[in-house]
Formats: structure tokens, C-alpha cells, sequence
């Protein structure tokens, strides 16, 4: 008499995970289009807000957004199927670009613009790979639509 085995369900985790990290996207963007609209390269002309009602109404500083990130960067590694992970070559190009910035940066004729776009940029980057694989297990990603809509309205 051979046993039977039951498929058990995917983990809570495995289906939460990315609806998680999509809301938390959401959220980050929605707040990174309404106050960090400020080019990367004017960001020395960009105060901290002096008081609560400064901060509502005014920009921030971008460097507040980098901080900002964390939360979205440890969602989207909990997101990440990494037993499902696949490797497809496009998806090396911009880590590739992002490489030769760096090279590229040691000849600069402005260091200190040079570092500001160089952290911009790799923030790009990490948004992009986090969208390629946290992403992945969601259907509908709304939440990230919704931040996104709700921003620029």
C-alpha cells in the first residue's frame, strides 16, 4: 500500500512577500515623486525642512530618500523568489553600465557631482533589479500603480 502524499500549500510568505513589498513600493514612490522632485545635482540648494508644516509642504533633501530605501530594500529581499531566481543576460546590462560610471568616475572634472549622480544612479539600479525579481510573484502589481497615479495627481 503506497503512501499518499499531500502537496503542502506554498508558505504565507512566499504569496505575501511580493503583495508586501509591492504596497511598501507604493508608498515609497508616492512619497520619492511628491518630495525628492528636486534634480540630483541641485541637491546642496535643498534645505531641511525647519518645521513639521515646512515639512509637509516643502521638498527634502535627497539624501533623506536613500535612507528612506531600507525599508524598501529589506521588503524586496524578502520578496525575492530565490529558489525561482532565473538568470537572463539582459538583466546584467545595467549593472554592467553602472560599473563603467564607476570606472568612468575617476576621471571626473567635478568629484563632488560626480558622487551625487553616481548614489542617484545606483539607487536606479537597485529599484530596477528589486522591480525585476520582488515583482515577479505579483500579478497586478496596483499598489505600485496607485502610488505612483496618486503622486502625480
Amino acid at each position: 500500500m503506497g503512501a499518499t502524499q499531500k502537496r503542502i500549500a506554498d508558505p504565507v510568505k512566499s504569496r505575501l512577500a511580493p503583495k508586501v513589498f509591492a504596497v511598501v513600493a507604493g508608498f515609497f514612490f508616492f512619497v520619492a515623486i511628491i518630495k525628492f522632485g528636486t534634480p540630483v545635482i541641485l541637491a546642496n540648494a535643498v534645505q531641511p525642512p525647519e518645521n513639521a508644516r515646512a515639512a509637509v509642504f516643502e521638498s527634502w533633501e535627497v539624501k533623506w530618500g536613500y535612507w528612506l530605501m531600507l525599508p524598501l530594500i529589506a521588503a524586496g529581499l524578502v520578496a525575492v523568489g530565490w529558489r525561482t531566481l532565473s538568470f537572463r543576460w539582459p538583466l546584467v546590462l545595467p549593472l554592467a553600465w553602472l560599473g563603467w560610471q564607476f570606472i568612468a568616475a575617476t576621471q571626473s572634472v567635478s568629484p563632488s557631482l560626480t558622487t551625487l549622480t553616481l548614489q542617484h544612479f545606483s539607487a536606479c539600479v537597485i529599484f530596477f533589479y528589486l522591480g525585476a525579481f520582488a515583482l515577479k510573484g505579483v500579478r497586478n502589481p496596483w499598489p505600485v500603480w496607485t502610488g505612483l497615479a496618486l503622486a502625480l495627481c
